[in-house]
């Protein structure tokens, strides 16, 4: 790619609780960026993750950091969806900020994607 992109990988729209999930995100040129994962919940309160299925405290901006794999897919999250989890729309997003930036005061300078489903 000639500009830098993310991109989050969802197998389908629709789950159903009890089900098997998986969200991965691909990045390209990255360097000199942050790099944000996090899903807003249908109430709109959003969870970030800092690694595979580890997640900041909730309306916490906390960046991803394991390991990153530029062009690669990176799994985000792997689980069986619970029972109890609400139902609704919920929209990951990835987000590439200014490396060592204040993240919600950059906006202008994101690099984002975002990704919708619905559990029901």
């Amino acid at each position: 790619p000639d500009s830098s992109a993310i991109e989050i990988i969802l197998e389908k729209d629709r789950y159903q609780r009890g089900e098997s999930f998986q969200v991965s995100l691909r990045e390209h040129l990255n360097w000199g960026y942050d790099l944000y994962a996090a899903v807003v919940l249908p109430d709109g309160q959003f969870v970030a993750l800092s690694g595979e299925n580890e997640f900041a405290p909730l309306n916490q901006p906390e960046k991803w950091s394991a390991l990153r794999n530029q062009g690669s897919p990176l799994s985000l999250l792997q689980l069986t969806l619970p029972e109890n989890l609400a139902t609704g729309e919920y929209c990951f997003y990835g987000i590439l900020s200014p490396k060592n930036g204040a993240v919600l005061e950059d906006i202008p300078q994101w690099v984002w994607t975002v990704r919708c489903f619905e559990v029901f």
